[in-house]
């Protein structure tokens, strides 16, 4: 019933105003797209259900990417906007402790879209990302978003 509602209220949102037509298509898109996730994605009744912590982590996962976005922004416009280029690309091996292939997905394509870095590889939980400068790259074994999916696995 939750994917229901979050795909409507996206489809409301998207289509940026609310009317009995747009309420009524969402409605039934939502609903066959709900019935294809259960059917052939394997959500359902007989998958965990997460509590409201692990929602309240998920909503502050999101909010950290934000602001790690933003961040990262300004480290590489500094870094294009010195006088002398002296950045120094690197590869980073990293092996952090999550679990869950959908924790895996999420740190990689956090890691992706955070200018600056990108994952290059994600294997058995192995990760190879390419940082336009090693500063970029620093504590990212450890970075907030490994922590933040660590305490949405343990909820």
């Amino acid at each position: 019933m939750i994917l229901f509602i979050v795909l409507w209220l996206l489809w409301v949102l998207l289509n940026g105003k609310l009317t009995l037509e747009i309420a009524l298509f969402g409605v039934g898109f939502s609903a066959v797209l709900t019935l294809f996730s259960y059917k052939f994605l394997g959500y359902g009744s007989g998958k965990k259900h997460h509590s409201l912590k692990w929602y309240g982590l998920l909503f502050r996962y999101f909010g950290t990417v934000l602001v790690e976005i933003v961040k990262a922004n300004i480290a590489v416009l500094k870094i294009s906007m010195a006088r002398h280029m002296n950045f120094e690309p690197q590869l980073v091996y990293f092996t952090p402790d999550i679990k869950t292939d959908a924790s895996r997905v999420l740190l990689a394509n956090s890691i992706t879209i955070t200018p600056g870095t990108i994952t290059v590889l994600e294997e058995n939980g192995h990760y190879c990302v390419h940082a336009l400068d090693k500063s970029l790259a620093e504590g990212i074994d450890n970075s907030v978003f490994v922590r933040l999916l660590q305490k949405m696995e343990e909820a």
